[in-house]
């Protein structure tokens, strides 16, 4: 184990969480068209809304997931394998019943309650079977997610990105094999179901091997160890209900309000957006167990410094962006997909939704860190009155707002709500957490907005001198922009001595591979 606790792990965990966002977004750069023309809008729209259903499942974990990574750092800080060992099997088979409990009631509620309409454009005996296959995909995942837990804990992370990784390559060669022969959701969700298993195992079994001394045996689960993980895990579960409403029921709520063809549109933005937020979380993430080792040595000057450094990087990367995705957003969703995502009323086109999903999302990425400080912290009961309060002004815009505005309407609903928590709240927790001063936490974006703002002004010109109007032109505009957008990284979001770190780091490592 002192090999999976080494002070490389970071970069490390770093640079695989980057490889796979970018397989991820290739992927869906390539299968998002595909399956839009080949499924067809409707059906498209039913295999999003089968993902928002199957996700609300995922809260059945009461939280317990992520604990296991926090309490399993703390825990390994202070080299209580004993109580690794308790975490581990506490969460594994408490998790396993509830699995086993929620799908048992959906299966009740799919065959003996529901009775879902006909429809011409999507059958219930094609929509059920693929929803049933992904709801026990989902339940699979509460226990066996329980093995990435505990190797992000001891800041392995790049085991299990790296099986992840393959993972999303194989089935996006399943799901455009089934496809092509004419296989419809059933037969793509068989895919992901095969697929994600045999990831999960492979997990489990690195996790055993690298973790020293953890046990799945009944006989180490502990009462005193479900308790911590309850007592955690019950504020982020209150947490991610209250995320469910405020970020995954859009495309739900699209659909009743303006029928299913229209998720699509609304997809898109969506789906861009939670691209960005894998690009960032590719950085930020493998910060968190980091931040709990330090929490849990009291290395309060140590973690200040992390924050410091690695906020100003990710409010770099996050406002240059955003500034691509404001200044070439539009043009890319046309060429991607089609013109109709950005012609048409302004309330219900494509390219609007992504610039009001940005306004909101901006602040949020920007202070990505924080979040992953706060949760390592275990100090969450501010941030979860917060996000709680939020899910609920959401609800009430809902009903004021309904349907008047068209998808921008749906959009702004989230918008407000999500800007408040994150100008305000926030910033409050993390200067609680840290021990920073706020003219200190400031100072972390001071160069960042420098950077978005020259991107951008990059990225606006370059649309009006050569207008985006094809891909090749599209691709030149983004390189040239994405170009500015890496200098100023280098040049305002790096100090000297960590240009001078990351060029030692690269010359290691590319003389290990040479």
């Amino acid at each position: 184990m002192g090999r999976a606790l080494n002070a490389v792990s970071l970069p490390r965990n770093v640079m695989s969480n980057a490889a796979g966002f970018v397989v991820s977004a290739a992927i869906a750069f390539a299968m998002a068209p595909f399956l839009i023309r080949t499924l067809g809008h409707a059906r498209y729209g039913a295999w999003a809304v089968i993902g928002e259903l199957t996700g609300y499942y995922g809260l059945l974990d009461l939280g317990m997931r992520g604990a296991v990574t926090i309490l399993g750092a703390r825990y390994l800080a202070q080299s209580r394998n004993d109580r690794v060992r308790e975490l581990i099997s506490s969460a594994f088979w408490f998790l396993g019943t509830i699995a086993t409990v929620g799908f048992t009631v959906m299966l009740v509620v799919v065959f003996g309650v529901w009775r879902p309409a006909e429809s011409s454009s999507i059958s219930p005996h094609e929509f059920l079977p693929a929803l049933i296959i992904m709801a026990f995909l989902v339940a699979a995942g509460l226990p066996l997610d329980v093995f990435a837990g505990i190797l992000n804990s001891a800041r392995r992370m790049d085991i299990p990105n790296a099986l992840e990784l393959a993972g999303r390559v194989v089935s996006a060669l399943g799901i455009w094999l089934v496809v092509l022969i004419g296989g419809g959701l059933v037969g793509m969700s068989a895919v992901l179901m095969v697929v994600k298993l045999a990831v999960w195992l492979a997990c489990g079994y690195l996790a055993l091997r690298v973790v020293e001394g953890i046990s799945l045996r009944p006989a180490w689960a502990s009462k005193e160890r479900l308790r911590e993980l309850a007592s955690f895990g019950s504020k982020t579960a209150v947490i991610n209900c209250a995320r469910i409403v405020t970020d995954r029921t859009d495309l739900i709520i699209v659909g009743l309000l303006f029928g299913v063809r229209w998720v699509v549109f609304y997809s898109i933005a969506r789906l861009l957006i939670e691209y960005t937020i894998s690009m960032i979380g590719s950085l930020t993430l493998a910060f968190t167990a980091h931040f709990a080792h330090l929490h849990a040595g009291d290395r309060q000057e140590e973690l200040c410094r992390l924050l410091s450094a690695g906020t100003r990087i990710c409010a770099c990367l996050s406002l240059a962006a955003v500034a691509i995705l404001l200044s070439f957003g539009g043009p890319f969703i046309g060429l991607w997909v089609g013109p109709e995502f950005i012609t048409g009323p302004w309330t219900m086109r494509t390219d609007v939704v992504l610039v009001l999903l940005l306004i909101g999302f901006t602040p949020r990425l920007a202070q990505s860190l924080a979040w992953q400080l706060i949760l390592a912290s275990q100090k969450i009961g501010g941030l979860t009155t917060a996000i709680v309060a939020e899910s609920i002004v959401k609800l009430g815009l809902l009903l004021l707002i309904r349907s008047a505005y068209g998808l921008a309407g749906v959009a702004i609903t989230s918008v407000v709500p999500m800007l408040v928590t994150s100008l305000l709240v926030i910033p409050r927790q993390v200067l609680r957490v840290s021990g920073l001063t706020p003219a200190q936490y400031l100072r972390c974006f001071e160069r960042p907005a420098i950077v978005g703002v020259v991107v951008l002004t990059v990225g606006i010109l370059l649309t009006l001198v050569w207008p985006p109007t094809s891909w090749a032109v599209l691709v030149l505009d983004v390189a040239l922009t994405g170009m500015v957008a890496i200098l100023g990284l280098v040049a305002l979001g790096l100090t000297a001595d960590e240009r001078r770190r990351i060029w030692e780091l690269w010359r290691a490592v590319s003389m290990k591979f040479a």
